[in-house]
């Protein structure tokens, strides 16, 4: 990510609230650079109420609840396992974002 973002997350550590919210934090990484800055947020909030706003769904790995909004309502909600072993939205969306090499412009 770029420095403004590397440097706004890093003040988000270093402040001790009970509750963070974190939108698109790994927006505009790399896969392997995303997974390292997640594990580092997750260590660094054990304890703390996260809010995490992504379209990124592999960086819901972490998370113990997940709400998925459609039009500005939850239209379906669970953990991951739960989510994907439903039909529905979220999975249909996590199935597309896990498997790019069957996109066909």
């Amino acid at each position: 990510g770029g420095e403004q973002q590397r440097l706004a997350i890093a003040r988000v550590i270093l402040q001790d609230t009970p509750f963070v919210i974190l939108d698109e934090p790994t927006a505009h990484l790399d896969a392997h650079t995303e997974h390292a800055l997640m594990a580092t947020l997750f260590r660094s909030f054990a304890g703390k109420g996260i809010l995490l706003i992504t379209h990124q769904l592999s960086t819901l790995r972490y998370a113990d609840e997940i709400l998925f909004l459609a039009q500005g309502s939850v239209v379906e909600s669970g953990d991951l396992s739960t989510l994907l072993q439903r039909p529905g939205r979220f999975r249909t969306y996590w199935d597309l974002q896990q498997s790019p090499r069957d996109f066909v412009p």
